[in-house]
């Protein structure tokens, strides 16, 4: 039994399904659909104003536009002069917040059962 698992874990039978790690690519990664980010944002935005109303909007309507200036920072217009680059590491750590915080909300707002119907 144990010659038939050391020939099953043999060192030459394994090697002949092993490959070669692939390089990562070191050239940047090129963004695709840049706008696809505000897009989405736009989407979530009325779908929040759909789904709630009065106060709840108002609370939210903050949050939603901390998280535009965000995004507009993150994903510039290219027309746009981007002399006040941030770091974009903390900017997304400032967006994931924000979206928690979005989370967190809306779903005190359902569990209150307050959302339109």
């Amino acid at each position: 039994m144990n010659d038939k698992i050391d020939e099953l874990f043999s060192p030459e039978r394994l090697r002949k399904n092993w490959f070669p790690a692939e390089k990562p690519n070191d050239r940047p990664v090129a963004q695709k659909n840049v706008h696809s980010a505000m897009e989405l944002f736009e989407y979530i935005k009325r779908l929040l104003k759909k789904r709630f109303s009065g106060n709840q909007v108002i609370a939210l309507n903050s949050l939603l536009k901390e998280l535009e200036m965000l995004l507009l920072q993150m994903f510039p217009e290219p027309e746009k002069d981007n002399d006040h680059k941030e770091d974009l590491t903390n900017l997304s750590i400032s967006c994931n917040e924000v979206l928690n915080r979005i989370e967190d909300l809306t779903e005190a707002f359902e569990g209150l059962g307050h959302a339109k119907k």
